[in-house]
C-alpha cells in the first residue's frame, strides 16, 4: 500500500471517528475496505484519489447520508494533510464549497478545481 493510499485510510479512520462511525462499519457497510483494495492504484496522485472517493462514497447520495458526510470529511482531511505547509484543522469554507459542487450536479473536472483552489 502506498503512502498516499495509506494516508487516505488513516483520514478515513479520523474522520470515521468524527462521524461516530465505528471502523468496522467504515470497512464493510461504508465500503472503505473495497475502495481500498479495489479502487486505488499504486500510482494515484491525492487529487486523484480524492476524485474516486468522491464518486465511489457519494455518488447518487445526498448531503444528509453518512457515506456523503463522511467521504466529504475524509476528502478535507486528506487533502488539508497532503497540503504543504499543512494548515491547522480543516478548512470549513472548503467543505462547504465542496458540498456544493457535489450537490450541484459538479464532475471530475469542478472537484480538480476545487482542489486546486484550497489545495494547490
Amino acid at each position: 500500500m502506498s503512502g498516499l493510499i495509506q494516508g487516505f485510510k488513516d483520514c478515513a479512520h479520523q474522520a470515521g471517528t468524527i462521524c461516530s462511525i465505528p471502523e468496522g462499519k467504515q470497512i464493510r457497510v461504508l465500503g472503505l475496505g473495497d475502495f481500498l483494495e479495489n479502487r486505488l492504484r499504486e500510482e494515484d496522485d491525492a487529487p486523484t484519489i480524492a476524485v474516486k472517493a468522491l464518486q465511489y462514497f457519494c455518488e447518487g447520495l445526498g448531503p444528509q447520508h453518512e457515506a456523503f458526510k463522511y467521504a466529504v470529511l475524509t476528502v478535507g482531511i486528506f487533502l488539508n494533510d497532503c497540503h504543504k505547509p499543512r494548515r491547522p484543522g480543516v478548512p470549513q469554507q472548503a467543505l462547504k464549497d465542496l458540498v456544493a459542487i457535489l450537490t450541484g450536479g459538479g464532475g471530475e473536472a469542478q472537484v480538480r478545481g476545487w482542489i486546486d483552489s484550497h489545495f494547490g
